[in-house]
């Protein structure tokens, strides 16, 4: 048994001139598949902005569509007699043979109040005459908390 133990090599605890080598050649293949790493992430994610780009981009072109489609629609009303005769009679005043032309005067809002607060008035004076009852008018709201708080029938 000595004669064994003689031809083995005593066990070292230094390292081996071999492992160096190892862990450089692991630490470079690391770096590399980082860096892979990273550019992939980068390509895959740009792919999908791009993607993101195109859909919002077909969308647009979609509603442009339709938009163009609705356009040639109201350009062939545009285009139709029935258009022409309503616009020649609407804005330039233009009759046709044998037709009457009736016109009609539209007051402008303010007006019409006026007239209305007039009648309603006239409505208000008739029946005074009639029921000989006086018409209590209101205070606005205002005015009667002014009375409320300040006047001297509360304050004596």
């Amino acid at each position: 048994m000595s004669k064994n133990m003689e031809n083995e090599e005593p066990v070292s605890l230094s390292p081996r001139k071999g492992n160096f080598w190892n862990k450089f050649f692991m630490l470079i293949l690391l770096a590399f598949l980082a860096v892979w790493s990273y550019w992939m992430v980068k390509v895959v994610y740009r792919k999908y902005q791009i993607k993101k780009i195109v859909q919002e981009e077909k969308t647009k072109a979609q509603e442009f569509e339709r938009n163009n489609q609705k356009l040639r629609g109201e350009l062939e009303y545009f285009k139709t007699r029935n258009f022409i005769e309503k616009e020649a009679k609407e804005k330039l005043n233009v009759r046709k043979n044998g037709e009457k032309v009736a016109i009609v005067k539209v007051k402008p809002a303010k007006e019409a109040e006026t007239e209305e607060q007039k009648g309603a008035e006239q409505t208000n004076q008739t029946d005074k005459s009639q029921n000989q009852e006086p018409v209590k008018i209101q205070k606005p709201n205002p005015i009667k908390w002014w009375d409320y708080f300040f006047s001297s029938r509360y304050n004596n």
